[in-house]
Protein backbone atom coordinates (compact mmCIF):
# COMPACT_ATOMS: atom_id res chain seq x y z
CA UNK A 1 0.00 0.00 0.00
CA UNK A 2 1.23 3.98 -0.44
CA UNK A 3 -0.22 6.52 0.79
CA UNK A 4 2.35 9.27 -0.86
CA UNK A 5 3.93 9.22 -4.22
CA UNK A 6 6.68 7.20 -4.94
CA UNK A 7 6.47 5.34 -1.41
CA UNK A 8 5.17 1.72 -1.24
CA UNK A 9 5.33 -0.07 1.98
CA UNK A 10 5.33 -3.58 1.27
CA UNK A 11 5.08 -7.39 3.32
CA UNK A 12 7.16 -9.78 2.15
CA UNK A 13 7.21 -13.78 2.19
CA UNK A 14 10.55 -15.78 2.06
CA UNK A 15 9.95 -19.34 1.54
CA UNK A 16 11.37 -22.76 1.25
CA UNK A 17 10.78 -26.56 0.92
CA UNK A 18 12.11 -28.23 3.79
CA UNK A 19 14.16 -31.42 3.34
CA UNK A 20 10.70 -33.03 5.53
CA UNK A 21 9.05 -31.37 2.06
CA UNK A 22 7.18 -29.20 4.17
CA UNK A 23 6.88 -25.76 2.61
CA UNK A 24 7.79 -23.08 5.28
CA UNK A 25 8.06 -19.47 5.28
CA UNK A 26 9.13 -16.03 7.12
CA UNK A 27 7.75 -12.80 6.78
CA UNK A 28 8.94 -9.20 6.81
CA UNK A 29 8.09 -5.69 6.11
CA UNK A 30 10.05 -3.03 4.51
CA UNK A 31 9.19 0.60 3.02
CA UNK A 32 10.39 1.53 -0.86
CA UNK A 33 11.32 5.12 -1.64
CA UNK A 34 11.51 5.45 -5.17
CA UNK A 35 13.94 8.61 -5.26
CA UNK A 36 15.93 6.93 -2.77
CA UNK A 37 16.24 3.87 -5.13
CA UNK A 38 16.78 5.59 -8.10
CA UNK A 39 19.65 7.23 -6.64
CA UNK A 40 21.47 4.05 -6.06
CA UNK A 41 20.67 2.97 -9.43
CA UNK A 42 20.40 -0.62 -8.58
CA UNK A 43 17.17 -2.56 -10.35
CA UNK A 44 15.71 -3.62 -7.40
CA UNK A 45 12.03 -3.28 -8.67
CA UNK A 46 10.48 -5.78 -5.95
CA UNK A 47 12.60 -4.78 -2.91
CA UNK A 48 12.22 -2.69 -0.45
CA UNK A 49 14.71 0.24 0.64
CA UNK A 50 14.55 -0.30 3.91
CA UNK A 51 12.90 -3.41 5.95
CA UNK A 52 12.82 -5.68 8.85
CA UNK A 53 11.78 -9.72 9.12
CA UNK A 54 9.08 -9.81 11.52
CA UNK A 55 11.24 -11.66 14.19
CA UNK A 56 13.44 -8.54 14.39
CA UNK A 57 9.98 -6.37 15.60
CA UNK A 58 8.98 -8.84 18.54
CA UNK A 59 10.67 -7.72 21.62
CA UNK A 60 12.42 -11.22 22.06
CA UNK A 61 13.85 -11.43 18.52
CA UNK A 62 12.53 -14.91 18.23
CA UNK A 63 13.07 -16.19 14.87
CA UNK A 64 9.93 -17.98 13.60
CA UNK A 65 9.50 -19.78 10.48
CA UNK A 66 5.77 -21.03 9.64
CA UNK A 67 5.11 -24.76 8.56
CA UNK A 68 1.92 -25.28 6.31
CA UNK A 69 0.93 -29.37 7.11
CA UNK A 70 -2.60 -29.10 6.45
CA UNK A 71 -6.15 -27.44 5.97
CA UNK A 72 -6.69 -26.51 9.46
CA UNK A 73 -3.43 -25.72 10.39
CA UNK A 74 -3.13 -23.23 7.42
CA UNK A 75 -6.11 -21.30 9.12
CA UNK A 76 -4.17 -21.42 12.22
CA UNK A 77 -1.02 -19.75 10.81
CA UNK A 78 -2.79 -17.70 8.43
CA UNK A 79 -4.61 -16.28 11.82
CA UNK A 80 -0.96 -16.40 13.50
CA UNK A 81 1.13 -14.34 10.61
CA UNK A 82 -1.91 -11.54 10.06
CA UNK A 83 -1.83 -11.44 14.42
CA UNK A 84 1.78 -10.81 14.01
CA UNK A 85 1.33 -8.01 11.13
CA UNK A 86 -1.12 -6.29 12.57
CA UNK A 87 0.73 -6.01 15.86
CA UNK A 88 4.13 -5.73 14.62
CA UNK A 89 4.21 -4.74 11.05
CA UNK A 90 1.66 -2.57 10.38
CA UNK A 91 3.16 -0.11 13.35
CA UNK A 92 6.72 -0.17 11.79
CA UNK A 93 5.36 0.58 8.31
CA UNK A 94 3.39 3.64 9.74
CA UNK A 95 6.39 4.94 11.68
CA UNK A 96 9.40 4.22 8.55
CA UNK A 97 6.74 5.82 5.84
CA UNK A 98 8.27 8.91 6.46
CA UNK A 99 12.14 9.83 5.06
CA UNK A 100 12.68 11.83 8.40
CA UNK A 101 12.45 8.48 10.34
CA UNK A 102 14.53 6.39 8.60
CA UNK A 103 17.50 9.62 8.18
CA UNK A 104 16.85 9.31 11.78
CA UNK A 105 17.31 5.37 12.66
CA UNK A 106 20.31 5.37 10.16
CA UNK A 107 21.95 8.59 11.69
CA UNK A 108 22.28 6.68 14.68
CA UNK A 109 25.58 5.01 15.81
CA UNK A 110 23.21 2.24 16.52
CA UNK A 111 22.96 -0.87 13.99
CA UNK A 112 20.28 -2.54 15.85
CA UNK A 113 18.42 0.98 14.27
CA UNK A 114 19.71 0.15 10.53
CA UNK A 115 16.97 -1.96 9.00
CA UNK A 116 19.35 -5.54 9.08
CA UNK A 117 21.52 -3.21 6.74
CA UNK A 118 25.20 -3.64 6.67
CA UNK A 119 27.56 -0.55 7.37
CA UNK A 120 27.63 0.35 3.32
CA UNK A 121 24.34 0.19 2.64
CA UNK A 122 23.49 1.91 6.07
CA UNK A 123 24.91 4.50 4.31
CA UNK A 124 24.24 4.41 0.52
CA UNK A 125 20.74 5.32 2.13
CA UNK A 126 21.69 8.15 4.45
CA UNK A 127 23.58 10.08 1.70
CA UNK A 128 20.83 9.74 -0.49
CA UNK A 129 18.56 10.90 1.95
CA UNK A 130 20.34 13.75 2.76
CA UNK A 131 20.74 14.56 -1.37
CA UNK A 132 16.98 14.32 -1.69
CA UNK A 133 16.19 16.52 1.36
CA UNK A 134 18.60 19.40 -0.39
CA UNK A 135 21.93 18.73 1.75
CA UNK A 136 24.32 18.08 -1.10
CA UNK A 137 27.18 19.08 0.88
CA UNK A 138 26.17 16.61 3.65
CA UNK A 139 25.38 13.96 1.73
CA UNK A 140 29.06 14.49 -0.27
CA UNK A 141 30.84 14.77 3.02
CA UNK A 142 29.17 12.02 4.50
CA UNK A 143 30.54 9.51 1.59
CA UNK A 144 34.11 11.18 1.62
CA UNK A 145 34.49 10.25 5.33
CA UNK A 146 32.86 7.15 4.88
CA UNK A 147 35.31 5.95 1.58
CA UNK A 148 38.59 7.50 3.00
CA UNK A 149 37.68 5.27 6.29
CA UNK A 150 37.40 2.11 4.41
CA UNK A 151 39.92 2.78 1.44
CA UNK A 152 42.23 0.21 3.09
CA UNK A 153 39.28 -2.56 3.60
CA UNK A 154 37.79 -4.56 1.08
CA UNK A 155 36.06 -3.01 -2.25
CA UNK A 156 33.26 -3.46 -1.15
CA UNK A 157 33.06 -1.59 1.62
CA UNK A 158 33.98 1.59 0.10
CA UNK A 159 33.21 0.96 -4.10
CA UNK A 160 29.51 1.33 -3.44
CA UNK A 161 30.04 4.62 -1.46
CA UNK A 162 32.54 5.54 -4.47
CA UNK A 163 30.30 4.66 -7.32
CA UNK A 164 27.44 6.88 -5.41
CA UNK A 165 29.45 10.17 -4.45
CA UNK A 166 30.29 9.94 -8.33
CA UNK A 167 26.39 9.95 -9.38
CA UNK A 168 25.72 12.52 -6.50
CA UNK A 169 28.06 14.69 -7.64
CA UNK A 170 26.93 14.50 -11.54
CA UNK A 171 23.85 15.95 -10.01
CA UNK A 172 23.02 19.61 -9.57
CA UNK A 173 20.75 19.20 -6.42
CA UNK A 174 18.78 16.65 -4.27
CA UNK A 175 15.41 17.63 -5.97
CA UNK A 176 16.75 16.55 -9.37
CA UNK A 177 16.31 12.84 -8.14
CA UNK A 178 13.00 13.37 -7.02
CA UNK A 179 11.84 14.00 -10.85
Amino acid sequence: RSEAVGVTEMITFADRMDHEAMYRFGCGVGVRFDAVERLLGEDRTASPTVGRPMHLLRPDNRYTEWALVGESCSDAVRDEVLGEIQALGIPFLAKYRSLEEVRSALSSEDPRLWFSLGPTERLERLASIEFIAGRRAEALDLLDRAISKERDSLPKRWVPLQRLRERLAGLPDGRASER
